[in-house]
């Protein structure tokens, strides 16, 4: 009774003294309490869990492949200090491992690092991972209509991702994903041509990128080829304005999908009248009277270069001539129904056509109609007569002629020797004649040929001393000549002159053989005579180019006709043409035409992947070929 009582005064003097001690301290005494009671606790469950883990250790078996399915090998695939590499299936195993959340990381050059949580039973376990290329993600969003009526048109839906684009699948709840997509830019846009744009503010260091739930307005857009008709290349920077609903508009922006341009998110019913314009090419019109949903695409639009195409037809009975434009449209009559009108020369600086015609039936000496040179005016069509006699000082002939320098060269037989001819030379109209070429007994010229600026002539002299004969350039102003090609008698080779070059520097000349025929250029500051063709094949045709930098020619040395073109600077020659039916070519602003089947064509050496029909029935043989002989 007395131990008993003893402790009850113990507890009393315990319990005076807690009550003594102050708030702090009783905080604290029961803090270490707690600490202790929690800590008897606590370490044998952790020894128990811990001893689990390793009675019960977990496993991870898995594969790493990418969007494709495609295995990912040499994959680093960590869980803690665990770390293993993927075979060449993509598989990995990983042993030892504390079961529940366990964060995973998978790195590979090329891929995005996948960092996740898994969570592993006790034993073995198995999954399979997807990485991400770098630099690219996955879409996911909603789409439903305003007013949330109708399935959505997925007509050209795409979600535009700044350098390229993706279609957009919409299920039937309006839900999309767009998977592993490269992406260039933080704003990605939604687009259609049946609705408004949307464009969405992204953050691109998400993989799965989600663009929420967006409306879609119904809209239209006018699109049209924004490229070159005759190469198909893609034409970019072009300038568009009009009027759309009356409202004048100098700049009308607009968007460029590869060959395919789109005026965006218009109105439905909106009118529109507008013109799309670029530099070198002619102005094309687009007129809409109602937009509609969707694409309101625009037919026979891509872009024409600018330039127009004078050529001869006998589509009406008479040999005609006509301008166009490089496709074709546009067309014209320029000499109306009369006479036989070829050999037509384009001034363009003064907008009209020099010809030849018979048109008036002017008759010389002998009774014998006569050619005589005409003008027309492109855009009154009046004809006027520029020869001012029947050139009855050549029996009536023109002679050699050029158009654009308005010269033409004749022979006349000598007065005091029979069959010996000599040269002169004047203006197209007959006036001017002076005689060029002074030949004794049995000399004689022929064949000519004048510069564009009417300064050189080109011809070909026979003398009794046979070592004198060959092609002559010859000054029209001094009389100077020099030869610059001699035949070979021995090898029976001789030449034959084809033209100028449009730059005045160099002549085409053709040299026959016993085997054929081949192509030389003569380069008269240099005196080079450069041959360009080697075959025993027959060249016809030849042509320098507008700038002088090509030749092209027609052969058939594969039994068929097609267009060759020589590049000059490194004698490189090229076959143009594969349709085997070519009669003629000639050189328009670096474009070549020429006639196949009765038709003109029209293809561009630079990119001589498409040919285009300009115009059925035409006849083009005498077209940029000014010099003639007789």
């Amino acid at each position: 009774m007395a131990k008993d009582n003893k402790k009850v005064t113990f507890s009393k003097r315990v319990v005076k003294k807690y009550k003594e001690l102050g708030k702090t301290t009783r905080i604290a005494i029961w803090s270490v309490f707690v600490l202790g009671l929690l800590c008897s606790i606590a370490i044998p469950v952790i020894l128990i869990f811990k001893l689990d883990s390793i009675i019960f250790p977990s496993s991870l078996d898995g594969q790493v492949y990418d969007y494709e399915n495609i295995s990912i090998e040499e994959a680093r695939v960590c869980i803690g200090n665990k770390c293993t590499n993927t075979d060449s299936n993509g598989e990995f195993s990983l042993a030892n491992l504390t079961y529940g959340k366990n964060t995973i990381e998978i790195s590979q050059q090329g891929y995005e690092t996948a960092t996740m949580i898994v969570n592993l039973k006790r034993g073995a376990n198995f999954k399979e991972f997807e990485m991400q290329i770098a630099g690219r993600r996955d879409f996911i969003g909603v789409l439903n209509l305003e007013k949330n009526k109708g399935k959505v048109v997925e007509d050209d839906l795409i979600l535009n991702l700044g350098e390229n684009s993706e279609p957009i699948i919409v299920g039937d709840d309006g839900s999309f994903e767009v998977k592993n997509v490269e992406i260039t830019t933080e704003r990605v846009k939604i687009q259609s041509p049946n609705y408004k744009d949307i464009e969405v503010e992204v953050d691109v260091s998400q993989l799965v990128i989600d663009l929420g739930t967006r409306t879609l307005e119904v809209a239209g857009d006018i699109t049209f080829d924004c490229t070159d008709w005759l190469s198909q290349i893609v034409i970019e920077d072009l300038k568009i304005s009009g009027t759309i609903n009356e409202e004048e508009i100098e700049t009308i922006n607009y968007e460029q999908r590869q060959a395919e341009c789109y005026i965006k998110d218009l109105e439905l019913k909106d009118r529109a009248s507008l013109q799309v314009v670029k530099d070198g090419y002619i102005t094309k019109n687009i007129e809409v009277g109602s937009v509609e949903q969707g694409k309101n695409f625009q037919e026979d639009l891509q872009m024409v270069r600018e330039g127009k195409l004078v050529y001869t037809s006998n589509r009406t009975g008479n040999e005609q001539i006509y301008i166009a434009n490089y496709d074709g449209s546009e067309e014209q009559l320029l000499t109306g129904n009369t006479g036989r009108n070829y050999s037509p020369y384009f001034d363009e600086a003064n907008n009209v056509v020099y010809f030849l015609s018979n048109r008036d039936g002017k008759k010389d000496d002998d009774g014998d109609i006569v050619d005589l040179v005409y003008k027309v005016d492109v855009l009154t069509k009046k004809i006027t007569k520029i020869s001012s006699n029947e050139y009855n000082d050549n029996d009536g002939n023109i002679g050699a002629y050029n158009l654009r320098a308005g010269k033409r060269a004749f022979v006349k037989e000598h007065p005091d020797y029979p069959d010996t001819y000599q040269m002169w030379f004047g203006n197209i109209d007959g006036t001017g004649n002076k005689q060029l070429a002074h030949t004794s007994e049995n000399e004689s010229t022929y064949f000519y040929s004048i510069s564009d600026d009417g300064k050189y002539v080109l011809f070909q002299g026979y003398y009794p001393d046979s070592s004198r004969n060959g092609l002559y350039l010859m000054n029209t102003t001094n009389l100077d000549k020099d030869r610059i090609y001699e035949p070979n008698n021995e090898e029976n080779k001789y030449g034959e002159i084809i033209e100028f070059s449009s730059d005045g520097k160099m002549a085409m000349i053709r040299e026959r053989t016993p085997q054929g025929s081949d192509l030389f250029i003569r380069i008269f500051n240099k005196g080079e005579l450069i041959k360009i063709t080697n075959t025993a094949s027959y060249e016809y045709s030849p042509r320098f180019s507008d700038n002088s930098e090509f030749v092209s020619f027609v052969s058939n040395r594969d039994n068929k006709s097609d267009i060759y073109v020589v590049d000059l600077s490194n004698k490189e020659e090229t076959k143009i043409t594969s349709n085997g039916k070519v009669d003629n070519a000639f050189w328009r602003d670096g474009l070549l035409f020429f006639s196949k089947e009765d038709d003109l064509w029209v293809i561009d050496p630079q990119n001589p992947e498409n040919e285009r029909l300009v115009t059925r029935d035409s006849l083009v043989s005498n077209y940029y070929s000014y010099y003639y002989w007789d």
